[in-house]
C-alpha cells in the first residue's frame, strides 16, 4: 500500500523527469555548480518577450538564451 502511494506521488509530480527541453539551454550544465538559472515560460497569453528581455538585461545577466519549443 505504501509503495502504491509513493508511485502515485511520483506520477502526480511528474517524476522522475529524465528529459526537459531546458536541458538544451547553453550553460545549463553549470546552473547547479556556480550559477543559478531563471526560467520564464513564454506560453502565457500575457507574455511579452521584449519586456521580459529588457527586465533581465537591467540586472546584468551572464547570458540570456531562448530554448525553442
Amino acid at each position: 500500500m505504501v509503495l502504491a502511494g509513493i508511485v502515485a506521488l511520483f506520477r502526480a509530480c511528474r517524476l522522475p523527469r529524465l528529459y526537459d527541453r531546458i536541458f538544451d539551454a547553453p550553460g545549463m550544465e553549470r546552473a547547479s555548480q556556480d550559477r543559478f538559472l531563471i526560467i520564464v515560460d513564454g506560453g502565457d497569453a500575457g507574455f511579452d518577450r521584449e519586456h521580459v528581455h529588457e527586465l533581465l538585461e537591467r540586472h546584468g545577466p551572464v547570458r540570456i538564451a531562448e530554448v525553442p519549443p
